[in-house]
């Protein structure tokens, strides 16, 4: 048997890094969106335009105009897509007629994709820098689910 997943990318939030302005603390805060930040060929290294984004922010002296809330919306932008194949193999031994053996071999991922995550949020080199400089700003660096898994099982029916 088998079961063949295909997603298009969740959607996902761009937050930037540090606690610039008065935020609650179980939320991220939004910088303001001065562009689409969509990238025609992303890859895992830059998968959004982190120039598209602006921080928002109350301690640089003399830019009391980025003092508010970001204007950057809740799910703007879309992370990577999953292809998943799962499969199994089974075959039945009987030694009665009550009573048989399951030989089981299941692989989860068989094809060993990986599903990656959304990307981190921007970050800045100084706390004065108001454009997104940081150096891993786009980057994927993890994936949402394991590498291939296999087991084999043996069940007993009765």
């Amino acid at each position: 048997n088998g079961i063949v997943s295909l997603r298009s990318g969740f959607p996902f939030n761009i937050t930037q890094s540090g606690n610039d302005i008065n935020v609650s603390t179980d939320s991220a805060q939004r910088p303001d969106r001065i562009g689409s930040g969509i990238i025609s060929n992303p890859t895992r290294k830059l998968w959004n335009n982190p120039s598209a984004f602006q921080r928002v922010s109350c301690y640089i002296p003399g830019r009391e105009d980025l003092c508010h809330y970001g204007s950057s919306g809740y799910n703007i932008l879309d992370a990577p897509g999953q292809a998943n194949l799962d499969f199994g193999f089974f075959k039945n031994f009987n030694i009665t007629e009550t009573m048989k053996i399951q030989l089981r071999w299941e692989l989860f991922n068989a094809t060993n994709t990986p599903y990656f995550s959304a990307p981190g949020g921007i970050s800045f080199s100084s706390t004065n820098t108001i454009t997104p400089d940081g150096s891993r700003n786009g980057e994927i660096r993890g994936t949402n689910t394991p590498n291939r898994i296999q087991q084999l099982a043996l069940k007993f029916f009765f």
